[in-house]
């Protein structure tokens, strides 16, 4: 556009590198090319102020877009009776090695798949990796190392070595340009519609506070405070939660008293019309934990429900007593440290507890347990069930990958050479329908046997009244 200077050659001349990342990780062109234009309308606004090589910056907010928006967009996807029609052949439709890949990337978990993408196809550093992702270099290597392990165990790759990097693209052309003109043009109509919005609000407010009796007016604004929860869900107790706090209030304390030294979860998010220059992040007793977490679009409304511990999550551990309060504070920051912070912009946080099974509020019983649906077994898996045998010997091969289903609520501990993993598999519900992965492997500070040794894996139901199973996929040796 004439007032946005070289984006228009941006858009025709290297946009097909990041539809290539876009590709990879939605493994689709229609929603590839859908999240390409929303991250090239993003990059738009802020197109004046960038120096330099634009290039890095749309990929990350095309990667921070696909990490915060992607998942929730398809949340609200249900089974149909009928099939959609079938879509004409693309190019990557063929079983080849490049759509072999392609699949089982897609099996993995998105932050995994758009470490790899970036990584291997992309050939990022892990510095730049971190910060197109807006997480730590440590959390890279984790999540790459995750991602590779499980790849190794996709049986569809093991036959296969390198990846292939070829991905199939559609070339830019005008048309993509055009998209992205109109999706300026009607985000620019949507922002005069807010402002007249807001502008009529404002009129009525002020009319409304003008013709008010002086003796009933507020004297100043309520702030949102720190509130108890006690809301339940999968197996922990929501201890305390921060409403949507504004960027005005930039930190909120409140105080938390941990019970016994059960297993700690953390879930905070922020949201602002600028991306990738602000997070939030948590202090316990004056000590961050938990990481940060860069803030999202703040068109997206925030769910504080995504929840995450380390190996550090338990009272004991961060040096905390069981019984004695807390202080936890949550503030947001700019990254560079020296950037204030933006006038339109919210935060939230809650923080839960592991809660034990026999103390958990279990929804009530069903009169009819739906019969549990077992998928076909492969032949080198092996399976563990409710009416046959709960304990199998095999042999090591390096990891072992776990599906469970259960009829009720209820635990599986699962042990392997008797050693007890310190988490079970849990079930809270009546839904037979969802899978529960597990990776078993030998814990922190056992030496792995060698590949071949026979190995016993255990399963021991605890709280269970229904039908339930668990499968068995070995690993692949030396992968």
């Amino acid at each position: 556009m004439k007032d946005h200077p070289g984006f228009d050659e941006f858009v025709l001349s290297r946009s097909h590198r990041l539809f290539r990342t876009a590709f990879l990780l939605s493994r689709d062109h229609m929603l590839a090319e859908d999240l390409l234009q929303t991250a090239l309308v993003r990059a738009w606004s802020a197109w004046p102020r960038l120096d330099g090589d634009p290039e890095p910056y749309v990929r990350r907010i095309l990667v921070n877009t696909y990490s915060s928006w992607w998942s929730r967009r398809w949340r609200g996807e249900v089974p149909s009776a009928e099939l959609p029609e079938p879509q004409a052949a693309r190019p990557h439709d063929d079983v080849d090695d490049r759509d072999l890949v392609l699949r089982a990337l897609g099996r993995l978990p998105r932050q995994q798949r758009a470490v790899l993408v970036l990584r291997y196809f992309e050939d990022l550093s892990e510095a730049q990796i971190a910060e197109a992702m807006s997480i730590s270099a440590g959390a890279v290597k984790n999540y790459a190392a995750k991602a590779l392990a499980k790849l190794r165990l996709d049986p569809s790759l093991s036959a296969y070595g390198e990846l292939p990097g070829q991905v199939p693209h559609i070339p830019a052309g005008h048309e993509r340009l055009a998209g992205v003109h109109q999706r300026v043009r009607q985000r620019r109509r949507n922002r005069i519609a807010t402002a007249a919005a807001v502008i009529a609000v404002v009129a009525v407010v002020v009319s409304a506070y003008l013709l008010t009796p002086l003796g009933h007016r507020r004297s100043e604004p309520v702030h949102p405070s720190p509130t108890p929860s006690g809301q339940y869900e999968e197996g922990r107790r929501i201890a305390a939660e921060i409403p949507q706090t504004p960027f005005s209030r930039p930190r909120t304390t409140m105080t938390w008293t941990p019970i016994a030294d059960r297993l700690v979860w953390f879930s905070f998010s922020c949201s602002t019309e600028t991306e990738g220059k602000f997070e939030v992040a948590v202090e316990i007793n004056g000590r961050e934990r938990f990481g940060v977490r860069g803030c999202d679009d703040a068109r997206k409304s925030l769910q504080p429900r995504e929840w995450g511990y380390d190996s550090e999550s338990y009272p004991e551990a961060m040096g905390l007593t069981p019984g004695r309060p807390v202080v936890i504070t949550v503030f947001v920051r700019a990254r560079d440290g020296k950037s204030s912070l933006p006038p339109v912009g919210t935060y939230t946080a809650a923080i839960a507890q592991e809660v034990p099974f026999e103390e958990y509020p279990l929804p009530s019983r069903h009169p009819v347990l739906e019969p549990l649906t077992r998928p076909s077994k492969a032949q080198e898996n092996l399976r563990l069930e409710a009416d046959g045998v709960h304990e199998i010997q095999t042999v090591w091969t390096g990891i072992f990958v776990l599906h469970a289903r259960s009829q009720t609520p209820g635990l599986l501990w699962i042990s392997l050479n008797g050693e007890r993993r310190k988490l079970p598999i849990s079930f809270w519900t009546y839904d037979g329908t969802s899978d529960h992965g597990y990776f078993l492997s030998f814990p922190i500070g056992v030496a792995d046997p060698a590949y071949g040794t026979p190995v016993t894996i255990t399963v021991e139901p605890q709280y269970l009244t229904g039908d339930w199973f668990v499968d068995i996929q070995p690993g692949t040796p030396g992968g």
